[in-house]
């Protein structure tokens, strides 16, 4: 058996372990309304379980020498995308994924299922590149070879066209297309991988699998908002009571226009869309989205924000949340924090977090316990 390197030895070792780990933190977070969270977990502990039978592979079975184009890689690598390509489409949208859409989803499972049976499960063994090409030909092989370039690459860009609700995705656009891109790392990796059989592919792939697996892991356990349900009609009844204006120092806005200077006309544009529109509900607006509502540039808008707003275009989007948590919060003490951060805007528990206690002075927590926010 051809001797493995010790670089690679290490990271086949420590790669199942970095999978369990991360899998296991989620399915002790799990709730049985958050599926993405349990789909992460699945696919992760499904990840550790494959990696730990190629180690079996290669240490008991005498496995050394991969082979390109195997059946085995290409079928538990292909389930494993499968999973991870459920969360995405899970956060985007709470009813998208029914039976139906399910069945279409794994539809090509069970073609390629099909393939295998009819090929009765014999396969010609290919150890390189060059193998492929001398034997092309056969449909054991470029059977292989369409599911590989038609069935993952696909798949993973898909994820970057299924249409995106601000008002029903559990997650923000920005996350959706980081993670996806992220996971098409993951599968040109695998592709080379597979194509290639080389041990230094399979090290830099296993090596991006678990960094993309702590990071996902991090930001579904800190950062994004663990809500049950999508709340869109959860708080009508309290903003239908809302006063026109609620008497605090740290959320007054100009009211009055001394000068009709044209600066002051596109402020009150500006303002009028904040309070009519709630275009800050939408947690990937951004200052271009702003600008062209209002008849301006990026450069324009932001400039005037700055001069009459001390900060920038972040905290002033952010500050006009933390005024609506704290409308919500001064009719009801009993809400459920991050639903209702989660109401106005807010996808990322720590950026809500740190705009509020930097704004109040306190945490939410804290807010919501002094017996006299409604004096």
């Amino acid at each position: 058996m051809e001797k493995l390197p010790l670089l690679h030895h290490a990271i086949m070792h420590f790669a199942p372990c970095v999978f369990l780990l991360c899998g296991l933190l989620l399915w002790m977070r799990r709730d049985p309304e958050n599926t993405p969270r349990l789909y992460l977990s699945y696919s992760l502990l499904f990840a550790a379980f494959i990696f730990m039978l190629r180690l079996y592979a290669v240490y008991k079975l005498n496995y050394g020498n991969y082979q390109v184009l195997s059946i085995p890689a290409l079928f538990s690598g292909l389930l494993c995308l499968y999973l991870l390509y459920l969360y995405p489409i899970r956060t985007l949208s709470v009813n998208w994924f029914n039976k139906k859409s399910f069945l279409l989803y794994t539809l090509p499972l069970y073609l390629i299922f099909a393939g295998i049976v009819f090929q009765k499960f014999k396969f010609r063994p290919l150890y390189d590149f060059q193998d492929i090409i001398q034997y092309a030909d056969e449909w054991n092989v470029w059977f292989r070879f369409l599911v590989l370039l038609a069935c993952i690459l696909p798949y993973s860009l898909i994820m970057l066209t299924l249409p995106y609700n601000w008002k029903a995705s559990l997650v923000s656009g920005k996350w959706i297309f980081r993670y996806s891109m992220a996971l098409q790392g993951v599968c040109i990796l695998f592709v080379l991988f597979t194509l290639t059989a080389l041990h230094i592919f399979s090290s830099i792939h296993m090596l991006y699998c678990m960094m993309f697996s702590c990071y996902i892991t991090y930001y579904e356990l800190f950062c994004r908002m663990e809500v049950s349900k999508v709340k869109l009609q959860s708080l009508d009844a309290l903003n239908s009571g809302y006063v026109s204006e609620i008497e605090n120092p740290l959320f007054k806005e100009e009211s009055a226009i001394v000068e009709q200077s044209k600066d002051d006309m596109l402020w009150d544009k500006l303002v009028k869309l904040m309070d009519s529109n709630e275009i800050w509900r939408n947690p990937d607006v951004h200052l271009s989205d702003l600008a062209s509502e209002v008849g301006t540039n990026r450069t324009t808008l932001s400039n005037l924000i700055q001069s009459r707003y001390i900060g920038g275009y972040r905290e002033f989007i952010n500050k006009r949340r933390i005024e609506e948590f704290v409308k919500v919060a001064r009719l009801n003490k009993n809400i459920n924090i991050q639903d209702t951060f989660y109401d106005v805007g807010f996808r990322s528990r720590m950026t809500a977090f740190r705009y509020f206690k930097e704004y109040m002075g306190m945490t939410p927590t804290e807010y919501l316990q002094k017996g006299d926010m409604n004096n």
